[in-house]
C-alpha cells in the first residue's frame, strides 16, 4: 500500500482462518502494523459484493473505531485480522445482505458500543478467530430470514451482550459455531416470527448465562442448542407466545440447563424442550402455562433429567410439564397448580399438570399437585378436555408423589348440560408403576340441577399397578351414589390401598332425583383388582368399594361407616357392592367391614338392585348383584348396629359368610365424636325391614335370584335375623347363628329376634351341619309367612338343650316337610294333615317325590327341579309350582 493508506493496486487481498473473499479497492480504508494504535471515523456508506469499507491487519493493535456505518448489498464494513487485537467500535450500524465486521484471529478483544440494525440475511458480527472477547453495550435490531447479529466460528469465546435485542422474521441474535464458547446475555430480548431465534448454539462446551429477559413469540425460539454438553443459566424471566415458539431447545447431548427466572407460555407455545440424549434441566422459577397445545416443560429425548424446584401454574388447556421421552429422570419439588379458569369466551376449560407419555422413566413429585374448579350459577362449562393433575400413557414408568394431591371442585353451575370431568392421576398405559406416599384429598360440592361434574382421585384404565399410602380425606355434598371417585381401576389394572393409608370421608346427600352409579373405589373387567389394606371411616354413609363385569376388590383393613343423617337425600347404600357374573368382592381375614345407623328405614321411590326395593336409609354391608359374589372370607368380620342394616347380601348372585357377622337390631344414639351413649328398640313397619346378618332375594318379585350362605358364625344381640330370605331368594345354614340379649332386654315384638326368616316368597335351610343357639328368652330360629317356606335338617339350642331336625320340626309350624329325590310324601291310604310341604329348593336336577295317599289342610310347594306325580290313590288339596317345577293339579 501506499503512505495515505491507499494500495498500490487496484486491488488488496486477505486470507483468513476460515475462507472469506474479501478484496480491497480504492475506496478501501487499510490499516496495518503491529502492536500499534489506530483511531479512526470510520462513517461509511459500503456496497457491493465482498468489498470491505476498513481493513485492519497487524498483531496486537489497539482500534478504536468511531461513527456510523451502512453496509449493504453483499459489502463487509470492517475487516481486523491478526492475533492479539483489541478493538473498540462505537455509533450506529446497518447492515442489510452484508456484514458488518469480520474479526478474525486468535486472542481478540471487542467492544460495541453502537446500536446495530441487520436485515436481508446480512451478520452484524463475525468471530473467527479463537480465543475471542466480545462486549456489546448497544441494542440489536435483526430481522429477516438468515440475518444474525453475531457469529462466533472460533473456540474459547467469551460474549457478554449487555444491550437488548430484538429478532424477527427468520433471523438469528446470535449464532455459536466454535466450541467452549461462554455467553452472557445481560440484556432483553425480543424474538418473533417462524425461524427467529435469539441464540443458537452449534458448538460444544457452550456455557450461556441469559440475565435478561425474554419475550419470544410466533413461531420463534430462545435458545436452541445443537451442540453437546452445553450449559445454560437463565435468570430473567421469559414470556412464550404462539404455536411453534419455544424458550429453549436443547437438540445436542449432555447439556445443562438452570431456570431461575419465572416462565410464562400461551397459545400453544412451548417452554424449554430436551430432545437429545443425558440432558439435564432445572427449574428454580415460577412458570405458568395456559391456552391449548402450550406445555411449559418437555423431557423429550432418551435418558434426560428435569427437576423442577418452582411451583407451576396451568390452565386453559395448557400442560405443566410433558415427559415424552424415555429412560429419563423427572424430579418436581415445586408445587403444581391446575385450575379451571375462564377463556375469552367466558367458558371454563381443563388442564393437566404432568403428562408422562414416554417409556420407562422415573417421575418423582414431590411438591404438591393442587387442583381447583369453581363454578358460579351461570357458569358456562366446557367437557371436552378434562381437569387433570397427572396423566400416564406411556408405558413401564414409575412414578412417586410424595406430596399431597389435592382436588376442589364446587360445580354450581345450573346451566344445563355444564359439567367437567375432574381427574387427579390418569394412568392408561401399560406396565407402569405409581406410588402416591401423600394420600389424596378431595373437596366437592354440586347443584342440584342434575349435572354434574364427576371427580375421580385416581383413574386406571389398563394393566399398570398405583399404591396409595398416606392420609385421604373426601369431603363432599352429593346426590346419591356419589359424584366423587377415590380411585377408579379398569381393563386389567391393580390398586393397593397399603396397611399406612387412611381415608376419612365426609358425605352429605342433597335432595335430587338424580342419581349415579358410583363409589368410593370401582373395579371394572376383567383381571381388574383393588385392595384396600388401610383404614376407611365415613361420617355420612357412602359407597365404598363396587366391582363389575368380572373384577375383584378385596378388603383386609377396617371400613367404620356410620350411616348418619346427612342432609336429607336418598341415602340407600352397599358399603361393598359386587355386579355383574365374575365380579367378586372378599372381605379377607383380618378385614372389617362395619356400620352403624342411627336412622330408620323410611318408603320411598324403587331401586330394583337393592333387596328393600322401596325404601330409603336402609344400608348393605355386603352386596351381590347382577349375579356378582360377595365372601366375608374366614377370619373377617361384618359389625352392624341399629335399623334398617344387612350384612353380607345378594339380590341377584351369591353371598357367602365364612367368617363372622355381629349384628345388634337396636337403633344407637350417638355422641359428636361417633360413641354409642344409648340404645333403643324400633318397630318395623313390615318384618322385611328387621336388620339381617344376610340376606338373599328381593321384597319384590322377578328382581331377586340369590342364594346367601352361612358356613361362619352370625351373632344377633337384642333384635335382628340371623339370616333373610326374600323373593326369589335361599338363605342356607351350614354354620352357627348365636341369638342373644343384654342384661335386662325383655321382648318388645314377636319376632324381634329371629334366627332365620323367609319372607316374601323366600326359602331358609338350616342345614345338616347348621346350628341355631338360642340365648335370649324372646329368641325364635325360624319364622315364615304363608308364601314362604323354612327347611330344617339342623340342630336348634336353646340354653344347652340342643335338638336335632327330628326332634324340633314337629313343634314348630314355620318348619316345612321338606323332601328330595325318591322321597314318598304319603303312601296309599295314609293321610297328612297341616303340613307345609316342598321339594328340595337346593336340587340342580329333577326330583322325583311321589304321593299315594291324602294330603289336606296345608300346602305342597313344587320347586325349580321338582316332580311330584300322583298315584291313582293320591289326593293333593294345595298345589303351587314354581317355574321349572311339574306337580299334579290341586284336588287330585
Amino acid at each position: 500500500p501506499g503512505r495515505d493508506g491507499t494500495p498500490a493496486l487496484g486491488l488488496f487481498g486477505m486470507a483468513y482462518s476460515r475462507v472469506y473473499r474479501i478484496l480491497a479497492d480504492d475506496t478501501t480504508t487499510l490499516i496495518t502494523g503491529d502492536g500499534e494504535s489506530h483511531t479512526s471515523d470510520r462513517g461509511m456508506d459500503i456496497s457491493g459484493q465482498d468489498r470491505p469499507g476498513v481493513m485492519i491487519s497487524g498483531d496486537r493493535p489497539v482500534n478504536t473505531l468511531t461513527g456510523d456505518s451502512s453496509v449493504t448489498d453483499g459489502a463487509t464494513g470492517m475487516v481486523i485480522s491478526g492475533d492479539g487485537t483489541t478493538n473498540t467500535i462505537s455509533g450506529h450500524s446497518t447492515v442489510d445482505n452484508a456484514i458488518g465486521a469480520l474479526i478474525s484471529g486468535n486472542n481478540t478483544t471487542t467492544d460495541f458500543s453502537g446500536d446495530i440494525t441487520v436485515s436481508g440475511g446480512g451478520t452484524a458480527i463475525i468471530i473467527d478467530g479463537d480465543n475471542a472477547t466480545v462486549q456489546n453495550t448497544g441494542t440489536s435490531s435483526i430481522s429477516g430470514a438468515g440475518s444474525t447479529g453475531t457469529t462466533i466460528d472460533g473456540n474459547n469465546a467469551r460474549v457478554s451482550n449487555d444491550g437488548d435485542m430484538t429478532i424477527t422474521d427468520g433471523a438469528t441474535g446470535g449464532h455459536i459455531i466454535g466450541d467452549n464458547a461462554v455467553i452472557d446475555n445481560v440484556g432483553d430480548t425480543t424474538v418473533s416470527g417462524a425461524g427467529s431465534a435469539a441464540l443458537y448454539v452449534d458448538g460444544d462446551n457452550t456455557l450461556i448465562i441469559n440475565e435478561g429477559d425474554q419475550t419470544i413469540s410466533g413461531g420463534a425460539t430462545g435458545t436452541r442448542i445443537d451442540g453437546s454438553k452445553a450449559r445454560i443459566a437463565n435468570t430473567g424471566d421469559i414470556a412464550v407466545d404462539g404455536a411453534g415458539s419455544a424458550a429453549v431447545v436443547i437438540n445436542g447431548d449432555n447439556g445443562s440447563l438452570t431456570q431461575a427466572g419465572d416462565l410464562l407460555v400461551t397459545d400453544g407455545a412451548m417452554g424449554i424442550i430436551t430432545y437429545g440424549t443425558g440432558n439435564e434441566a432445572k427449574n428454580t422459577g415460577n412458570a405458568t402455562v395456559r391456552d391449548q397445545d402450550s406445555v411449559s416443560f418437555v423431557v423429550a429425548g432418551e435418558q434426560n433429567a428435569f427437576r423442577n424446584k418452582g411451583n407451576i401454574n396451568v390452565s386453559l388447556n395448557g400442560t405443566g410439564a410433558l415427559v415424552s421421552g424415555n429412560t429419563s429422570q423427572v424430579t418436581l419439588d415445586g408445587d403444581i397448580n391446575v385450575i379451571s379458569v375462564q377463556d375469552s369466551d367466558g367458558v371454563f376449560r381443563g388442564a393437566t399438570g404432568v403428562n408422562v407419555s414416554g417409556d420407562s422413566n422415573t417421575v418423582n413429585i414431590a411438591g404438591n399437585v393442587n387442583m381447583s374448579a369453581e363454578f358460579e350459577q351461570n357458569s358456562l362449562i366446557a367437557g371436552d378436555t378434562p381437569l387433570t393433575g397427572v396423566t400416564v400413557n406411556g408405558a413401564n414408568n414409575d412414578i412417586t408423589l410424595n406430596g399431597t394431591f389435592d382436588i376442589n371442585v364446587g360445580d354450581l353451575s345450573t346451566v344445563s348440560g355444564q359439567a367437567l370431568s375432574v381427574i387427579g392421576l390418569n394412568v392408561t398405559g401399560e406396565g407402569n408403576n405409581v406410588d402416591i406416599r401423600g394420600g389424596i384429598s378431595i373437596t366437592h360440592s354440586q347443584n342440584t340441577d342434575g349435572s354434574v361434574s364427576i371427580v375421580t382421585g385416581i383413574n386406571l384404565n389398563g394393566d399398570s399397578e398405583v399404591t396409595l399410602s398416606g392420609q385421604s380425606t373426601i369431603d363432599t355434598a352429593t346426590m346419591i351414589g356419589g359424584a366423587v371417585t377415590l380411585a377408579k381401576v379398569s381393563n386389567g389394572g391393580s390398586l393397593i390401598l397399603d396397611d399406612n393409608s387412611i381415608i376419612d370421608i365426609n358425605v352429605n346427600y342433597i335432595d335430587v332425583s338424580a342419581s349415579i352409579n358410583n363409589a368410593l373405589l370401582v373395579a371394572n373387567g376383567e383381571n381388574s383388582s383393588i385392595a384396600n389394606q388401610g383404614n376407611i371411616t365415613s361420617h355420612g354413609v357412602y359407597s365404598i368399594m363396587r366391582v363389575d363385569n368380572g373384577a375383584t376388590i378385596s378388603n383386609s383393613g377396617e371400613i367404620l361407616v356410620y350411616a348418619t343423617s346427612n342432609g336429607g337425600g336418598d341415602d340407600r347404600t352397599a358399603v361393598a357392592r359386587a355386579d355383574d357374573a365374575g365380579s367378586v368382592i372378599h372381605n379377607q381375614s383380618g378385614g372389617d367391614i362395619t356400620i352403624i345407623s342411627d336412622q330408620q328405614p323410611v318408603k320411598y321411590k324403587g331401586f330394583s338392585f337393592f333387596p328393600l326395593k322401596w325404601y330409603n336409609h336402609t344400608f348393605y354391608a355386603m352386596l351381590a348383584s347382577g349375579y356378582g359374589d360377595v365372601v366375608n372370607d374366614e377370619d373377617a368380620a361384618i359389625h352392624l348396629q341399629g335399623a334398617g342394616v344387612y350384612g353380607v347380601s345378594a339380590i341377584k348372585g351369591a353371598a357367602l359368610n365364612a367368617g363372622d357377622i355381629y349384628l345388634d337390631g337396636f337403633v344407637p344414639t350417638l355422641d359428636d365424636e361417633g360413641n354409642i351413649t344409648s340404645t333403643s328398640y324400633w318397630h318395623p313397619s313390615s318384618l322385611y325391614l328387621t336388620s339381617a346378618g344376610m340376606v338373599a332375594g328381593s321384597t319384590d318379585g322377578g328382581d331377586g335370584d340369590a342364594t346367601a350362605t352361612n358356613t361362619g358364625t352370625i351373632n344377633v344381640n337384642n333384635a335382628g335375623f340371623g339370616m333373610m330370605a326374600l323373593n326369589g331368594g335361599t338363605a342356607i345354614n351350614q354354620g352357627t347363628i348365636n341369638l342373644t340379649a343384654d342384661e335386662g332386654v325383655t321382648k318388645i315384638d314377636d319376632n324381634q329376634l329371629v334366627g332365620m326368616a323367609a319372607l316374601n316368597g323366600g326359602t331358609v335351610i338350616n342345614d345338616t351341619t347348621g346350628t341355631i343357639n338360642i340365648d335370649a328368652s324372646y329368641g325364635k330360629p325360624f319364622l315364615a309367612d304363608n308364601n314362604s317356606s323354612v327347611i330344617n335338617y339342623g340342630t336348634v339350642c336353646f340354653d344347652s338343650n340342643c335338638q336335632s331336625s327330628d326332634q324340633y320340626n314337629p313343634t314348630d309350624s314355620n318348619v316345612s316337610l321338606a323332601f328330595a329325590d325318591g322321597d314318598v310324601i304319603t303312601a296309599a291310604g295314609e293321610t297328612l294333615t297341616g303340613e307345609t310341604i316342598i321339594t328340595s329348593p337346593i336340587a340342580t336336577q329333577t326330583v322325583h317325590v311321589t304321593n299315594a295317599g291324602i294330603v289336606s289342610g296345608g300346602k305342597v310347594t313344587v320347586r325349580n327341579y321338582g316332580d311330584v306325580p300322583n298315584a291313582s290313590t293320591g289326593s293333593i288339596r294345595r298345589v303351587g309350582s314354581a317355574s321349572g317345577g311339574v306337580g299334579p293339579p290341586a284336588g287330585t
